[in-house]
């Protein structure tokens, strides 16, 4: 069995179907090679995507998550079970560290944050495209993290975009329901703060729901169709 079998086996018993998930990473990491890299997972929940670039063949993945806060955790308990499960350990470990203490200057290949840039601040972030200073507020934070990346390394940045067709309707989205807009942004303005920092050469792809399968790759990635969806995206850049 080899070790992205074993990965969908551990999400599977936590009640991930893994199915979905690992047609949704193939996707999202189409053009990331994690054999061999180091790579550090912003806001890594119980860790699905560490322990994925690890499946993938990552040597060395660093989950940053503050909300794990201590060993009694059910979050971290989860994540260690994964981990356990697959076999993988040595290779991934947790921090509850803020990303903006994190402090490994250019010791990672890959920078991934899945769904979880807009938490580090979600009211600066909710601003970021119309305020000034919510953009400096946020500056810092992104300085630091492409200081995490070492040269030609690589960002790969997932979340929902601002703008929603339900969201600009006013009325909730029957697919994505929990989603709040106003706290997100759109990938246009992350390739900008990111490029500030030091990060080139972007390119954006809007996601499919991971259920959707093949007809999603092939018919709901285009922007009007995820507008009309979840507005979820990827973004890539390289570092300089």
């Amino acid at each position: 069995m080899t070790t992205i079998d074993n990965w969908g086996r551990a999400i599977a018993k936590f009640g991930d179907n893994p199915r979905h998930w690992r047609r949704y990473n193939e996707y999202l990491y189409r053009n990331t090679t994690f054999a061999g890299k180091s790579v550090i997972d912003i806001g890594g929940g119980v860790g699905r995507a560490s322990y994925y670039a690890a499946a993938a063949g990552a040597s060395r993945v660093l989950c940053v998550e503050p909300e794990a806060h201590g060993s009694h955790s059910d979050m971290l308990k989860r994540a260690l079970a994964i981990g356990d499960e697959m076999g993988v350990r040595d290779r991934v470990e947790f921090t509850t560290t803020p990303i903006e203490n994190v402090d490994m200057p250019g010791e990672f290949d890959i920078v991934l944050s899945h769904n979880s840039i807009n938490h580090i601040d979600e009211e600066a972030c909710a601003r970021l495209h119309l305020d000034p200073a919510a953009k400096d507020k946020f500056r810092p934070v992104i300085a630091h993290i492409a200081s995490l990346c070492r040269p030609g390394g690589q960002l790969v940045l997932t979340d929902c975009s601002r703008r929603n067709l339900f969201g600009d309707l006013g009325v909730k989205n029957p697919v994505a329901p929990t989603i709040t807009w106003r706290i997100h942004q759109t990938p246009e303005l992350w390739a900008e703060l990111f490029g500030e920092a030091g990060f080139r050469d972007p390119v954006i792809r809007w996601t499919p729901d991971r259920r959707s399968g093949t007809f999603g790759e092939l018919f709901l990635t285009s922007p009007w169709a995820s507008y009309c969806l979840q507005s979820h995206f990827c973004l890539t850049m390289r570092k300089q």
